[in-house]
């Protein structure tokens, strides 16, 4: 009976918000397809800053490390290039995408094919074209950040420079009559979408996204890139306000509980077809400095075809686990891209180091990472289900239905033997078993923490290792295994929370 009730869920037609709490794994999971390889490469280190011609270098080593000219086919006759320009900032200042790193990508193409028109096209949340500003959030100010962040000259400059280059700069928030209705394959936060024409029409759409650590969903990087997608002169500026504003209008849902889908969602709108990630000059702990946001220079492009592996190599250098993304795991399982990729070009041992996490005062969800969310479950001692994905931190079994107890089984694999933490919350009572054997206990009713509690577990073996969860209580749970960071580590607590890189979680392979 209630495989049977899973299996009408997921059958039911869905119009509009999708919102559901759980997905059998198997109903969403499509992950056959192979990775490409994905580019990194890095410039001298920082603190030095790079020259124009090295980040010309960059670029174009990188654009051919990872086989964009395979792209540029006779057939294609129109690339977008969508760099992220959320915030009026100038070039280098860590928000938005350097101007560069656009520029010599349209030259790298012009070099190959100078028969292709090149669009730059955004669509920013942060600023709101002139014209348009009437109907934005009360408070948003008309700009130009095209102007501000170096495009505009780029554009006039290139066109100089090559007087066959055709190359223009569209914001794809605008007008009205140049919106159209996309719909998703596999949608989970709503069943259409609104986006310029010339998105969806591309022939070759390239996501130039500036590195950033954010603290709504851990990263932002390629795929949160096509949040700029989504047209404002629908969904408004900011985009979660709709547009014309009024108090009861709607927007993007930038939440919590449904953000991660939504970037999903957006992604399945308009896949990229190749993803040039600017580590130029990114930023950590936060997007912008006016959010708690530091600068931090890297000087390193990264470049690929899978826009799911190419985020994970990001993840990989600033030294976190792609498993702790919500919005990359889910593109990964509905068949997006590889959180396995196969890197080429320079070594991440000598590149990758750590960036700084949101803080948890601010952001507990930031901090945490979207914790474990797929397990088998058992009813009051019944047999197990299948795979069970939820889709909160928060972990509530009952959405399945009403028991005295719940039972939820799930296991990972550990390449070295390793110091490890289980980060565990709840408002209930709860009791987590590993390899059979006991490892935390609560009893009574309590306010859920991120987390609660940290268990930590000296010299965990390699291996494959099981979990056990029994709930005794009605309520809701969270989990999640960090690497256990030295004690007297400066500024530990700034990257506490970042599962093992070398952990793999059971139906993750």
């Amino acid at each position: 009976m209630f495989i049977l009730v899973l299996v009408l869920l997921i059958s039911l037609p869905v119009f509009g918000y999708v919102d559901q709490p759980y997905y059998p794994l198997s109903a969403i999971k499509n992950t056959t397809q192979k990775t490409s390889p994905v580019a990194l490469k890095q410039g001298t280190e920082p603190p030095k800053s790079l020259k124009n011609h090295e980040i010309k270098d960059l670029v174009y080593e990188a654009l051919a490390l990872a086989d964009f000219d395979s792209l540029l086919t006779d057939k294609i006759e129109t690339v977008m290039l969508k760099p992220n320009i959320v915030e009026p900032f100038e070039s280098g200042s860590g928000v938005i995408t350097d101007y560069r790193v656009v520029e010599y990508t349209a030259t790298y193409i012009f070099e190959r094919r100078p028969d292709i028109k090149i669009i730059i096209g955004e669509g920013a949340g942060g600023w709101v074209p002139r014209g348009y500003e009437w109907g934005a959030f009360p408070g948003a100010k008309a700009s130009d950040g095209f102007e501000i962040a170096g495009y505009t000259s780029m554009v006039s400059r290139l066109k100089k420079q090559y007087p066959n280059l055709e190359i223009e700069i569209i914001d794809i928030n605008i007008p009205e009559e140049d919106i159209v209705e996309v719909r998703p394959k596999v949608p989970f936060a709503d069943d259409k979408y609104y986006l310029h024409r010339e998105v969806r029409d591309a022939e070759l759409l390239v996501s130039i996204p500036v590195m950033k650590i954010i603290e709504t969903c851990q990263v932002t990087l390629g795929l949160k890139n096509n949040v700029g997608i989504a047209a404002g002169v629908v969904y408004g500026w900011a985009k979660n306000r709709g547009f014309p504003y009024t108090k009861n209008s709607g927007g993007l849902r930038h939440t919590y509980p449904v953000l991660d889908e939504e970037i999903v969602d957006l992604v399945q709108a308009r896949v990229p077809d190749f993803t040039i990630i600017d580590g130029i000059v990114g930023m950590e702990q936060d997007k912008t400095h006016m959010r708690r946001g530091l600068k931090r220079e890297a000087n390193l492009i990264i470049a690929g075809k899978d826009p799911v592996a190419t985020d994970a190599v990001a993840c990989y250098v600033m030294m976190l686990n792609p498993r702790d993304v919500e919005y990359l795991t889910l593109a990964y399982y509905i068949g997006l891209g590889s959180l396995s990729p196969e890197i080429v070009g320079d070594s991440l041992e000598q590149i990758a180091d750590r960036w700084v996490k949101p803080d948890p005062g601010y952001s507990p969800r930031g901090y945490f990472g979207q914790g474990r969310r797929i397990f088998e479950v058992s009813t009051d001692g019944e047999e197990f289900t299948e795979p069970i994905l939820f889709m909160d931190t928060l972990v509530n079994p009952w959405v399945l239905g009403d028991a005295r107890r719940y039972n939820l089984r799930t296991g990972f694999d550990l390449e070295e033997t390793m110091d490890v933490e289980v980060w565990v919350g709840s408002d209930c009572a709860m009791t987590i078993y590993l390899d059979g054997k006991p490892i935390y206990k609560h009893t009574g009713r309590r306010k859920h923490e991120l987390p609660n509690d940290i268990v930590c577990l000296s010299a965990l073996e390699a291996g494959t290792h099981e979990i056990e969860i029994v709930l005794s209580q009605k309520g809701a749970f969270s989990l999640n295994i960090a690497e256990a960071l030295p004690r007297n580590m400066w500024g530990r607590n700034k990257f506490a929370g970042t599962t093992p890189l070398n952990l793999i979680w059971r139906w993750e392979e």
